[in-house]
């Protein structure tokens, strides 16, 4: 049996990959909405399979790194592809072709993200009583008390407000701010979410004609 001729074998096989090329591409919007419930943890794990799968890598359900990286080449090339839309139109004797493509669109989408923190409670502790700075006190109290007065009753006078002003003074020294608990208090900040879309633009049109028994076709966009 005669081989077949490696320009008919090479043409079939890019017929075949543009039919699987425009397939894939046809599913675009499809996956740019799993795309989007997969950044924002909505997505089942059968739907993260079938997109996984729609770009050609191991469908583990798992996006990470291969995933991401998969998708945007998938997104890169199908923006690339154009096809016909619409019927075409006589114009001169000639026939137009319009063509068209997917243009997806990346948002940055803001979205509230809250999270449950501690805040701890402070309080201002003060010291105990300090026996030693209140005999210390009152020592010193009653000797300036029998110097100014020169009588007992200065003596005990003086003793009593040196050891309470002693006391006090030590109590001050001994002061703190402690932690004594905490507040839980729900903490809100604004984030955001990569999110695609896509949108079809006009990419550009055939004309094709007859001159001197030859089919032409010549591309060019329309104003």
């Amino acid at each position: 049996m005669p081989s077949m001729p490696r320009w008919i074998a090479t043409a079939a096989l890019l017929a075949l990959g543009s039919a699987a090329y425009a397939d894939s591409c046809d599913q675009l919007e499809q996956a740019n909405t799993t795309y989007n419930a997969v950044q924002s943890g909505t997505a089942s794990g059968q739907s993260t399979r079938w997109l996984q799968q729609l770009l050609g890598i191991t469908a583990d359900g798992v996006w990470g790194r291969q995933s991401q990286s998969a998708y945007d080449a998938y997104v890169s090339r199908c923006g690339s592809y154009s096809y016909p839309r619409g019927a075409t139109e006589m114009v001169n004797g000639g026939t137009v072709q319009h063509f068209y493509r997917n243009e997806v669109i990346s948002d940055q989408t803001p979205y509230q993200r809250c999270e449950t923190q501690q805040t701890p409670i402070y309080q201002t502790v003060q010291g105990k009583d300090d026996m030693g700075a209140v005999v210390g006190g009152a020592l010193i109290g009653g000797v300036v008390g029998k110097v100014v007065t020169d009588n007992k009753g200065g003596t005990a006078l003086g003793a009593i407000l040196g050891g309470a002003l002693a006391n006090e003074s030590q109590k001050k020294r001994n002061t703190t701010t402690q932690i004594v608990g905490y507040d839980n208090k729900q903490v809100c900040s604004t984030a955001y979410k990569t999110t695609t879309s896509t949108r079809e633009v006009y990419s550009h049109s055939t004309i094709t004609f007859m001159m001197d028994g030859m089919q032409i076709t010549a591309e060019f966009t329309r104003p």
